[in-house]
């Protein structure tokens, strides 16, 4: 019954999954009718989505117990870190292009795979792995960890699209910086000594 439901974490987040491709549908519809302001809002609510799921439930609760259970655990750890940052910098560079009066659909079209791929990656591969190692006390602990993290939780509210907050400026900027992180990153593992 539904107390079940209530009493795993694994189900709680699964069933947070399909919100959040619930939510990818809406900002695919968006995508099509060209709706800039629906598109800055649903964006900003995907985005509090996933700050309340991936950073706060998984990353902060779920996966620390995950690396402790099993002798691969880091591992697996380190690959849904990477998948979350590179959800996020696209979805914050495709709402950076809004407030501009972009709509950048490759970078959405990104996004949206990206993200889709996870889920299933974590409904599939991840959570199975999980499930097999929590005990009863662990599931508790788990579920109380979120309930408490989705009481304090605050939501972001979109703002205006075309106010830019120094806020915003500075976080463009660490963006722009991190993004080029990430690109000389890749350009030192594709320049190895030896193709």
């Amino acid at each position: 019954g539904p107390s079940d439901l209530e009493n795993d974490p694994i189900d709680i987040l699964m069933s947070e999954h399909k919100l959040i491709l619930k939510r990818l549908e809406q900002i695919e519809e968006y995508l099509r009718k060209r709706d800039i302001d629906g598109l800055w809002v649903s964006t900003k609510e995907i985005e509090n989505d996933l700050y309340l799921h991936s950073e706060r439930k998984e990353e902060g609760l779920v996966l620390p117990v995950l690396s402790e259970m099993m002798p691969l655990g880091e591992g697996l750890v380190m690959i849904i870190k990477e998948d979350h940052r590179e959800i996020l910098s696209l979805l914050y560079a495709f709402r950076n292009a809004l407030q501009d009066g972009d709509i950048h659909d490759g970078v959405a079209g990104s996004m949206i795979v990206s993200l889709k791929g996870h889920i299933r990656k974590e409904d599939n591969e991840f959570f199975s792995l999980v499930e097999k190692g929590l005990d009863d006390e662990t599931k508790k602990r788990l579920v109380d960890g979120m309930k408490k993290i989705e009481q304090e939780f605050v939501r972001e509210p979109a703002g205006e699209r075309t106010v830019k907050t120094e806020a915003q400026m500075l976080a463009a900027a660490q963006r722009n910086a991190m993004n080029e992180d990430i690109l000389d990153l890749k350009d030192l593992t594709n320049s190895g000594c030896c193709h």
